[in-house]
């Protein structure tokens, strides 16, 4: 016993030796976790369109410092920014990225464009925004952070292949070609992805307070996925820490835009959150630092034309453009349920002064399987001064573009539209085709027209889609519009302006003749194979019967 206990005593002391070496020869100092300056915002802007339709713009925004970012993954700790996207956003070298969800069509002309210059409207599918930083290799980089994506927001991301993504990104500037980051940048969609439940859950699961609290207890999945329109959107992009922009936050903002019709289900333009959602407010979240609602109505006059079911904590009225925001801060109350009575819903007015200074649309042309084009058509609804967009579009390599049919036209006639033109040519099964042009749009209603032709290329059987004849999706284009800002907005960013997707049929093979083929060979094999088997095996022996045996003629005529 004693040799075992002497044995135990210098192995302990061997182990505490080899420790304070360890701690001697590789000091390990606690990394300083700088002030808990990240903070946690919620804001719900809210809207009614004259047709009776509610938009409401919820944001979650988290304040977030690079030294925090480091640091909280150095320790294993990841802070406000969820561990699950923080490890995507530091191992793959993520400079800014925006991932955006989205169903429905966005009414431009009805709905202009939304009174929040954080949150912009979006196409239907899901599209993905990257910068890199300096990495190696950013195709292998962002083949990772497609497929992290992938499994976190249970989304076919992964099949933003090469010939689906272009180097570029909206979140790179004004001007694309003359930016330093366009090599590290990525962009793609996939226009026919189904959003759905699938989506919003883990989507939720990244707030800090999920569902359970705070503003984001109002989304109600059945009532979302009935929308005439949402999109779900997570960005973590760079934000200026001060005016001179010495110092740099990571901003992560998750918000949903979500457009409902309470006059389908009620027959009136009276709503409320529990007729709207089947929810109501709560309880604040408790690491909120603010949480704020803001509604914007028509301003009222002597004789007024709705009623607010609570009362707000504040309200400005803006009568240059004829309208009232109402706030009301979630923060300090509990059990809200925000609404209003309409006691004349058929007047007409104007909710945001933020009328699309462009309309733009784009359809194909020509018929059949073999040959078609692309005619799009903008038109610039500014009276007085001309518009300076950048127009971008990138097509799958399976359409041949004809690039010397690329036209653009104005109604009137005008010289000088077209500033310049970018094109990159499609590599088959690599990389998409990519037309950017600069243009001027002339005022006054003008009209700008674009087209060019392309032919539509055999693609092998194996990729087309299981639902083949349905067609292929190209990809929505983007205006973006330079030298505009939003109304209610101190910010110079620039409004992106996005056209529908498009269905292209190419050349289908029927799929269901080698099924034909296989049943009518089969059949003529079995019959052939039976009569021959039934030939050669069948043996035949004549019968003799005799005369005792056949009935005689008295017995059957009796």
């Amino acid at each position: 016993m004693t040799w075992i206990t002497l044995a135990l005593l210098l192995i302990h002391g061997i182990i505490l030796a080899a420790a304070a070496s360890d701690i001697s020869i590789h000091p390990h100092v606690e990394s300083p976790r700088s002030s808990s300056l990240s903070s946690y915002d919620e804001h719900v802007l809210i809207q009614q369109f004259p047709d009776g339709k509610v938009l409401m713009v919820a944001s979650h925004t988290r304040w977030i410092h690079h030294d925090d970012v480091w640091i909280d993954a150095y320790n294993g700790h990841f802070n406000l920014l969820p561990r699950s996207l923080g490890e995507a956003f530091i191992k793959h070298q993520i400079e800014e990225f925006q991932l955006v969800f989205t169903q429905g069509r966005w009414m431009y002309d009805k709905w202009g464009l939304t009174c929040s210059d954080s949150v912009q409207a979006a196409p239907s599918g899901v599209a993905l925004s990257t910068v890199f930083k300096n990495v190696p290799d950013v195709d292998a980089a962002w083949k990772g952070f497609t497929h992290a994506l992938s499994g976190l927001f249970c989304a076919s991301l992964n099949f933003m292949d090469d010939a689906k993504t272009v180097a570029w990104s909206p979140l790179t500037g004004v001007r694309p070609w003359n930016d330093t980051r366009q090599a590290r940048s990525r962009y793609s969609s996939l226009p026919r992805e189904a959003v759905c439940t699938e989506n919003l859950t883990p989507w939720t699961k990244l707030l800090p307070c999920q569902t359970k609290a705070g503003l984001a207890s109002l989304y109600n999945s059945y009532k979302v996925y009935d929308a005439n329109y949402h999109s779900l959107a997570t960005s973590i992009v760079s934000a200026c820490r001060d005016v001179d922009c010495a110092k740099t936050d990571l901003k992560f903002t998750q918000s949903l835009t979500v457009v409902l019709d309470p006059v389908r289900f009620h027959n009136s333009k009276d709503w409320s959150f529990s007729s709207l959602f089947h929810h109501k407010l709560s309880r604040s979240c408790p690491i909120a630092n603010t949480s704020v609602i803001r509604l914007i109505l028509p301003a009222n006059e002597l004789n007024p034309r709705y009623e607010l079911l609570v009362e707000p904590d504040e309200s400005i009225v803006d009568y240059e453009n004829g309208t009232a925001l109402f706030q009301y801060d979630f923060s300090q109350r509990n059990d809200l349920d925000i609404g209003i009575h309409w006691n004349d819903a058929s007047v007409d007015y104007v909710t945001c002064a933020n009328p699309s200074p462009i309309s733009i649309r784009r359809s194909a042309t020509g018929f059949g399987q073999e040959r078609g084009g692309f005619h799009v058509k903008i038109v610039n609804h500014n009276p007085s001064s001309p518009i300076e967009i950048t127009y971008y579009e990138y097509i799958q390599w399976f359409l041949k573009v004809y690039l010397h049919t690329y036209k653009v036209e104005t109604h009137p006639h005008h010289s000088g539209i077209l500033k310049a033109l970018s094109v990159q040519p499609a590599i088959d099964r690599k990389r998409p085709t990519v037309l950017q042009a600069r243009l001027l749009l002339p005022p006054n209603n003008s009209i700008t027209e674009l087209s060019f032709d392309f032919d539509m290329a055999f693609i092998k059987y194996t990729e087309h889609p299981p639902d083949a004849i349905r067609g292929f999706d190209v990809a929505p284009a983007i205006a973006i519009i330079h030298g505009t800002k939003f109304s209610n907005s101190t910010n110079s960013n620039d409004i992106r302006v996005y056209t529908e997707p498009i269905l292209v049929s190419l050349p289908t093979p029927d799929f269901s003749m080698p099924y034909n083929v296989i049943t009518m060979t089969c059949t003529l094999l079995a019959l052939f194979f039976g009569s021959t088997f039934n030939m050669l095996t069948r043996n035949y022996v004549p019968i003799q019967v005799s005369s005792e045996a056949l009935p005689s003629a008295s017995a059957s005529a009796s």
